[in-house]
Order: C-alpha cells, then structure tokens, then sequence
C-alpha cells in the first residue's frame, strides 16, 4: 500500500512595519495548496528574526514543515541580512537549523512571481490602462508601496520564458527635471 504524504509549507512576507506567517498543506494528488493557519506579526521593536519565530511558534507549530519560504523587504545578499525599513537581522544559518529547506526571495521579486502564476492568469489581473501596441514579450513593471517603495519587473528570456528580476527602486535619488519637482524638493527639505 503505497502512503502519501501532504508537503506542509510556510510562508512568510516580511515588511518594514509587518511580518506575516501562513501554513499550507498539499492537496492531496494536486499541485494545488490550502491555507492552514496564518499570523500577522507587529515589528514595532524586534530586533531578532528568531524571537519573531518564536511568537509564531504560539500558533503554528514549526517542526513539520518541508519548506519554509521567506519574502523579504531587503535585497538578498550573504548569508546575514539585515532589512531595510526596521532593526531586523536574519541569520540564514540558524533558519536552517530549523527547518528542512528554506527559500529567501527579494519581497518585490515574489510579487513579480505572484504576477506570472496561473492563479493571477486566471484572475484576469493585468488588464490594458492604456490604448495602443505592445509586444507580446514586453517587459512588466511592478511597483508598489509598502513602508518603502517595491519594485520588480518581468523579462522575458532568450527561451521565451519570464525571469523575475527585484530591483532597489525604493533607494534611487530623486533628481528634479521641472519647476515642480523642484518645489517639491523644496517642500520636503
């Protein structure tokens, strides 16, 4: 008799202001997921991602998941991340003495993701703002607001395939060009 086993997965998307948790187990013989549980933490003061671990701990158990995915409002680089927008630090090393694999993306970069899944194909989210001629394999921008400024495009590859590449739009100078831009400039000094 052969046994099945569900893949349990949690989720994660830590912002500047907020950290959220989501646990979902596989649909039995599907690629499909269902929602389990779910937490929303404050990062009002928290300085350690473990600690953060350790409220979500309270009401989702951590030890039975095959994978733990984190989305991040920091660009990934090393093996320590510090975050943008609060005092967060994140140790890679300690996640994986916890968990089976862990996946760290760019915050934006899963949005971009999110973008091209079939879910948001189905949903009909990308809808024409503007009249007119685009190519079939146009680039996508994705921007956004959080506690910065989120961005990501999608690209199309030389195999015709969509890259999602995360970008630090937030951090770009702002460079005045108009007689406006530069009372603004001078309305926020």
């Amino acid at each position: 008799m052969f046994f099945y086993k569900p893949k349990q997965v949690l989720v994660a998307d830590i912002g500047g202001s907020t950290a959220r948790f989501a646990s979902f187990v596989q649909d039995v013989g599907a690629q499909t997921f269902t929602l389990n549980n779910k937490q929303q933490i404050l990062l009002d003061s928290e300085t350690s991602f473990l600690d953060i671990l350790a409220k979500v701990k309270l009401s989702i158990p951590l030890t039975s998941f095959d994978t733990f995915s984190l989305a991040i409002a920091c660009p990934i680089t090393g093996r320590k991340l510090k975050f943008t927008n609060n005092l967060l630090t994140l140790d890679i090393d300690e996640l994986d003495k916890i968990f089976n694999k862990v996946l760290l993306l760019n915050d934006f970069k899963a949005q971009g993701y999110a973008c091209i899944s079939k879910s948001a194909h189905d949903a009909g989210i990308f809808r024409s703002f503007k009249q007119g001629l685009s190519s079939e394999y146009a680039a996508t921008s994705i921007i956004g607001a959080g506690t910065g400024l989120g961005s990501a495009c999608i690209v199309y590859g030389c195999d015709k395939k969509q890259v999602v590449t995360p970008s630090e739009f937030g951090n770009a100078s702002f460079v005045p060009q108009t007689k406006d831009e530069m009372d603004l400039t001078l309305f926020i000094k």
